[in-house]
């Protein structure tokens, strides 16, 4: 059944790498746990498994803004303490960077010898 079917690919999902999974290897998976050929569900298949990942990448991207959140909150009270010991001034003049000179490449010197019968080329 499709809910059967959805099951087992967030079960497979779960344990899987997101970024080199495929829809063959997830029906792969499905056809041998299920005993059977899954190539007419396969559509139903896809659509089940690009569902899960996004609810999965969801909820990793949740996850860190929450701990991004909670970094912030602490780091926040850390960072207003030093800033009160140090002021900042403000730059007079702009810092000037200079680009290196760009090397020229060096000429290769080519060597060709003949040995046996066979030419042999070296460059340097």
């Amino acid at each position: 059944t499709d809910e059967e079917l959805a099951a087992a690919v967030k079960g497979f999902l779960e344990n899987a790498d997101l970024e080199t999974v495929t829809s063959k290897r997830i029906r792969k998976a499905l056809e041998a746990k299920f005993k059977c050929k899954l190539k007419a569900r396969k559509g139903f298949i896809e659509r089940a498994a690009l569902a899960e990942m996004e609810r999965i990448e969801n909820q990793k991207s949740k996850r860190e803004e929450e701990k991004k959140a909670d970094r912030d909150e602490s780091g926040d009270e850390d960072e207003e303490e030093d800033s009160d010991d140090q002021p900042i001034a403000p730059r007079k003049r702009p810092i000037k960077t200079q680009k290196a000179p760009a090397k020229k490449p060096a000429k290769a010197e080519v060597t060709t010898i003949m040995e046996n019968g066979v030419f042999y080329s070296r460059t340097g």
